[in-house]
């Protein structure tokens, strides 16, 4: 059963990272996604999709209000997610220095769905820079720069939240399925 569904996720990343270059692949928040959005059998209910967009994007939200104080991390995140943002904060914090996260036009596309865990690629504009703790001066100048991730999402108290992040280059994890 493993070899099966790490074959399907394969077929799943492999979709998804031919997409990336295709404009028409990557949906945004508010337009037509239910036609993108399968799993490994069949289309996934565009009330789904919906409810999946507008989380992420609120959780995305969430993430960049936090600056010092972690503790609202957990509204948006869960699992690994969460663990591995509030080891990132306090390796941070140790530094003398935090991450003011500001992410910009955010898009989602949800590439499968194998109850419960939904994998879904997410595309930002990161203007996020680091702050000196003790000055609140700004260490360096956001970029903009577009970033795109796999994440996996589960429902959590009627709230999709993140449970993993993911490199979609396949340096690291390349698909939340495998999971």
């Amino acid at each position: 059963m493993r070899k099966l569904v790490a074959a399907c996720v394969l077929v799943v990343v492999a979709f998804t990272f031919t997409a990336c270059g295709n404009d028409e692949a990557v949906s945004t928040v508010g337009t037509e996604t239910a036609a993108a959005a399968h799993d490994l059998a069949h289309d996934i209910p565009s009330e789904l999709v919906d409810r999946v967009n507008e989380d992420v994007v609120e959780d995305m939200e969430i993430i960049s209000s936090v600056t010092v104080d972690t503790a609202s991390f957990s509204l948006a995140m869960t699992g690994e997610a969460l663990t591995d943002m509030n080891r990132m904060a306090a390796d941070d914090l140790a530094a003398g220095k935090y991450r003011k996260r500001d992410y910009r036009d955010v898009s989602v596309l949800i590439n499968g769905y194998i109850s419960p865990v939904v994998e879904a690629r997410v595309e930002f504009d990161d203007y996020g820079y680091y702050v000196d703790v003790s000055t609140g001066e700004a260490l360096e100048s956001p970029s903009g720069e577009r970033k795109t991730f796999a994440m996996a999402l589960v429902e959590e108290d009627g709230q999709w939240k993140i449970k993993g992040i993911y490199s979609p280059t396949g340096t690291e994890t390349a698909s939340p399925l495998a999971q």
